[in-house]
Order: C-alpha cells, then structure tokens, then sequence
C-alpha cells in the first residue's frame, strides 16, 4: 500500500513546518511495529499531540531552553573534546562519542549523573537504543531520531 509522502531536507524547512505550520503537518502514518512498542504515545502515534505539549513542558522545567542547559552542555562539551585529545590524532569513528556525549546531557538532566565514556551502563543504554531505534527504522523514523538528535545538539538557550 502506498501512501503520499512529504521529505522535507533542512533543518530550516522541518523547524518551519513543525512550528508555523503544525496542523498542516500533525498527521502521523499508522506505522504498526512503532504502534505496538510505544502504544500510541510515540511520535508517530495518536497521542502526539498531548505528548509533545507534555514533553516540551517537562523540557523547560528541567532547564532546557535556560541558561543552565547551556552549561551542561559547555560542561559536557568539554569530556567531548577530551574523550577526542586522547584519540592522539588517529582515526576514529566519532558516533559513539557524540552518542555518549548526548547520553551524558540527557541524564545530567534527568538523573544528575554523568558517566565516563567507556562505562559499561552509558554503553549498554547506548547500544539499546540504537538498536531500539535501528529495529523500528524506516526512513520516517530515522529521519525523526537525527532531528531530535540535532535538536540535543543544536537547541538554542
């Protein structure tokens, strides 16, 4: 069965769409194995709408948006570029550092907790994830898990 699909390419474009035109874009595919691991309150879901006001009030109220994101992102910025250093100018591949540096700001956040980059939680949380996401990859939700991702990294104070 084929569905009419939109693909929107900059981060301008998908910001613009999301915010100025949110209820030309908040209809959701029915994607069944995403349904069935989120039970509907996923992104893709019926109840996106309640969650993403619930989640961007939760959001605000544990420092996103505010200058104390700012530093725990400044903060964390600095294992990155340390966690590189050591690398000693050889190759490497940077996506479980900037996936450790992401998971760091998110528990610092949550759980007032960072993690050195080679501790075995940090990587099994990892790996669950991206396997999590990598088992309910399509393109649609892989283009949703790299935008949230930009927005880790990007979210302005």
């Amino acid at each position: 069965m084929s569905e009419p699909v939109i693909v929107l390419c900059s981060y301008e474009t998908v910001r613009d769409a999301l915010i100025n035109h949110a209820e030309q874009f908040s209809e959701r595919p029915f994607i069944p194995v995403i349904n069935l691991s989120t039970k509907g309150y996923g992104l893709l879901g019926p109840r996106w709408r309640s969650l993403r006001r619930f989640t961007l009030t939760s959001l605000r109220n544990f420092g996103m948006g505010k200058k104390v994101m700012e530093r725990r992102i400044l903060a964390e910025s600095k294992y990155l570029i340390q966690a590189i250093s050591e690398t000693r100018g050889k190759s490497f591949k940077p996506r479980m550092l900037m996936a450790s540096a992401v998971g760091n700001i998110i528990s610092s956040v949550l759980f007032g907790e960072h993690f050195e980059y080679k501790d075995e939680k940090l990587q099994e949380l990892l790996m669950s994830t991206y396997r999590n996401v990598r088992g309910t990859s399509s393109p649609l939700s892989t283009v949703v898990y790299h935008y949230i991702m930009r927005l880790l990294l990007a979210f302005p104070p």
